[in-house]
């Protein structure tokens, strides 16, 4: 018996479905750079980097959940549940800024990963669905982060 190998195609030297994700950040950038007349200035850099950098980090996170075929409704309310830790820690009187500002940075990701092991014992050991283990700590999150 044998076999009969298909002949090989020549490969594009740029295959666009590969780099689709880098071809729309740059079309974005330049799209802001030719319609925002101060988009290039470090300002706006600054601007764009610390007010997008929870949603990034959070981004990241969901980006492996949706990867592994798994849902988390939850990350907006442990996001909101972890700022609003921060600030108590943070701007506590009682406590020393040496003592209050590391414990602002610790305490609020010990607290929402947690929950997030909460939600992962809902769904590994109990056999909860994730949409529904999630969708608890995402209702109970954000009456938590208001209270």
């Amino acid at each position: 018996m044998t076999n009969i190998a298909a002949p090989l195609r020549p490969r594009a030297p740029f295959p666009l479905h590969r780099h689709a994700a880098l071809l729309a950040l740059l079309a974005l950038i330049v799209f802001n750079v030719v319609t925002t007349p101060r988009f290039l200035t470090l300002a706006t850099l600054n601007i764009n980097l610390t007010q997008t950098a929870t949603i990034v980090i959070v981004g990241i996170g969901m980006t492996l959940v949706i990867a592994t075929g798994g849902v988390d409704l939850s990350v907006g309310s442990l996001m909101a549940i972890s700022g609003a830790i921060a600030p108590l820690l943070f701007l506590n009187p009682a406590l020393a800024p040496s003592i209050g500002t590391p414990l602002a940075f610790v305490l609020p990701v010990l607290a929402t990963g947690l929950l997030g092991a909460f939600n992962g014992l809902l769904v590994t050991r109990f056999a909860v669905q994730p949409i529904i283990a999630t969708l608890v700590l995402f209702i109970a999150g954000r009456g938590i982060a208001q209270v």
